[in-house]
């Protein structure tokens, strides 16, 4: 299975959203790193064809997205931002209607609802009504929801928000295992929710991708750029007033400032090339 976007453009009035991307995708799971309003929602509609693109095409093993319609749409799970949910349906009551939007059996739906819920810890209350669900519960129905059907393709549009650690946790486990013969696409700005799991990162500034690799060659690639300074509470306002887009590091020998950067550093400044990790390289190349 590829997915092939070629020269994909999307314009709102003077604004471009989408900056000719291209962009070939095969089985693996994809997490996209971007600011806000980088373009990585606007990428994500695109392929969900929930959007009109302004230019270009998008291609499923030769096939434009657009022709194929329904066809296309049934191989998607997707997982929004937000989603609006009746208040009053229990969350299993909204799977079987999202089943059923789905066009897939009752008799199916309900079978996988039920298995869905166990995986995403929501089976002891599948009949409490959803309003009395905490933001983080609602984000794993919408993941459920998203994996109903058994799709090829499923696109996460910031799976982790509302999350506690340990239920972050718990989802990058149950994603992890969803890429071996999927395309899985994890849209989001915090790193660690893709860092262990991700076969590739994009990373999206102002409509483009401007680096598209895996994460061991990004990590490599900025090997020589990160750098750590100790400093105390009479340091601290002179470092941070010098060297602004660095970050504060706890280190078992105390705090630390770090900075990824190649331009020349203070002398007391020193070279780690042991801990550098996706952090490092969405600062060097997106912030």
């Amino acid at each position: 299975m590829e997915i092939k976007i070629e020269d994909l453009t999307k314009v709102y009035g003077s604004h471009v959203a989408l900056n000719h991307v291209s962009l070939t995708l095969n089985e693996g799971i994809y997490g996209i790193l971007g600011e806000n309003g980088a373009g990585k929602s606007t990428l994500l509609n695109l392929l969900t064809d929930n959007l009109k693109r302004s230019s270009g095409s998008i291609l499923l093993d030769g096939k434009d997205i657009l022709k194929m319609g329904k066809d296309y749409r049934k191989m998607i799970g997707y997982m929004p931002q937000q989603q609006g949910f009746y208040e009053d349906f229990s969350a299993l009551q909204f799977l079987l209607y999202i089943g059923e939007l789905k066009g897939i059996s009752r008799k199916q739906c309900n079978k996988q609802a039920l298995k869905l819920l166990k995986m995403v810890n929501l089976y002891d209350v599948r009949h409490h009504s959803i309003r009395s669900y905490s933001g983080g519960m609602r984000q794993r129905i919408l993941l459920a929801q998203a994996l109903l059907g058994n799709p090829d393709i499923i696109i996460l549009d910031e799976p982790s928000v509302g999350l506690d650690p340990r239920e972050r946790t718990h989802m990058r486990n149950i994603i992890s295992h969803l890429g071996r013969e999927k395309i899985v696409l994890i849209s989001t700005h915090i790193v660690s929710d893709v860092e262990s799991i991700a076969s590739d990162i994009l990373l999206m500034k102002k409509g483009k991708i401007i680096k598209n690799d895996t994460p061991t060659s990004l990590i490599h690639s900025i090997k020589g750029y990160v750098k750590e300074i100790p400093i105390d509470d009479l340091y601290y306002k002179k470092i941070k007033n010098h060297y602004k887009d660095g970050v504060f590091m706890q280190r078992s020998g105390g705090l630390q400032y770090r900075i990824v950067t190649d331009d020349k550093m203070d002398s007391q400044f020193t070279l780690d090339e042991e801990h550098i990790n996706l952090e490092d390289v969405y600062l060097y190349y997106v912030q």
